[in-house]
């Protein structure tokens, strides 16, 4: 007689929900579209209570006077905006969400509008996603501000199909902290235009490499309008030594500055990407980092991009403090004429 032992399939976490409108009702449980709670921080402390995976459901239009705060203790909350999910901050509130060591965690298909410093502001996260966002009119009068913003310990962060617009500063930037490594970022199918309004020193996706990033990806995003070439714009920033990213298939195009900028790090691929350089004092700057750690700027490419020059400013490349090592690899670069049609839906 043969023994047949069957073996328990594991169980499966059944998913809590959370409810809140802004027309709700404030002595609601939340717990139901039915009984639907009308305050963020009370869906918040709402779900809290119940175990993880959580998804809290926002619909309605949320003035908020103060930001929404989160922690630890939010880790494994999803945030899923409805078809009216709006959150505004009437330019006075300095941002929208700020959360501090979230794990585990998502912001989807909302509005963020009218806040004075970042729309969403994450510190030290770890395997969350923002995705389809439309992030608008974030004043980010002063550095590390912008509509998307993100810094310190990160690993595996993905923002993918948001629209960020209208920023004075950065539109989507990502900081990790100095001698980080295994940073992992994709930053994928956004849209992103009219940023670095005010502020000198910008990009319109700006990563500050301190760490040691492990295959990070800046791939299929739409970029236009990267401000005045006095806040000296950049449509992708890689700076302070960002490493081993892959940048491709973007679409960029100013006004601003430069269309990317290589500033100090090793490894970057910049492939098949389309720059509408015209009104840009260059496609690209490569540029030595002066500032300590001092070290050559080795493998970086630059190659099988599409590029659009003006005739009268026909800069490809632009390069500074660089020794002949760490020149950039140009190759199978296509330059068309300024008569030529975009490529991208501006």
């Amino acid at each position: 007689m043969t023994a047949v032992l069957f073996l328990a399939s594991p169980a499966v976490a059944e998913e809590s929900h959370v409810y809140v409108r802004s027309d709700g009702d404030a002595s609601g449980d939340g717990r139901s579209p039915q009984t639907a709670v009308s305050s963020l921080a009370r869906a918040r402390d709402i779900a809290r209570q119940l175990p993880s995976p959580r998804t809290v459901h926002l619909d309605g239009r949320f003035v908020m006077n103060g930001p929404l705060e989160l922690g630890p203790a939010d880790s494994g909350t999803s945030w899923l905006g409805g078809p009216d999910a709006a959150l505004t901050g009437q330019g006075k509130v300095p941002y929208a969400i700020h959360g501090s060591s979230v794990r585990d965690a998502s912001f989807t298909g909302f509005a963020i509008s009218d806040f004075a410093k970042q729309g969403i502001n994450l510190v030290d996260p770890a395997r969350v996603t923002i995705s389809g966002l439309a992030v608008s009119r974030i004043t980010s009068d002063a550095w590390s501000q912008g509509g998307i913003f993100v810094s310190g310990n990160i690993k595996d962060l993905a923002i993918t199909g948001n629209t960020v617009s209208d920023t004075g500063y950065i539109g989507i930037g990502v900081f990790s902290n100095y001698g980080q490594s295994g940073v992992r970022i994709r930053i994928a199918d956004n849209r992103v235009e009219h940023t670095c309004k005010k502020v000198a020193d910008c990009g319109a996706i700006y990563l500050g490499g301190r760490g040691t990033n492990s295959g990070s990806q800046i791939t299929g995003n739409i970029i236009n309008d990267f401000g005045p070439q006095s806040s000296k714009g950049r449509g992708i920033y890689l700076d302070d030594w960002e490493s081993n990213v892959t940048v491709t298939n973007n679409c960029v195009a100013g006004p601003g500055l430069f269309g990317m900028h290589i500033h100090g790090g090793r490894n970057n691929k910049i492939t098949g990407n389309w720059i509408d350089a015209r009104g840009l004092r260059a496609a690209l700057l490569n540029q030595a980092n002066s500032h300590q750690p001092k070290r050559d700027m080795l493998g970086n490419v630059f190659a099988d991009n599409t590029i659009q020059l003006d005739p009268a400013v026909p800069n490809l490349l632009e390069e500074r403090q660089s020794r002949a090592t760490q020149m950039v690899r140009m190759s199978g670069n296509r330059i068309i004429d300024q008569a030529s049609p975009g490529r991208c839906p501006f």
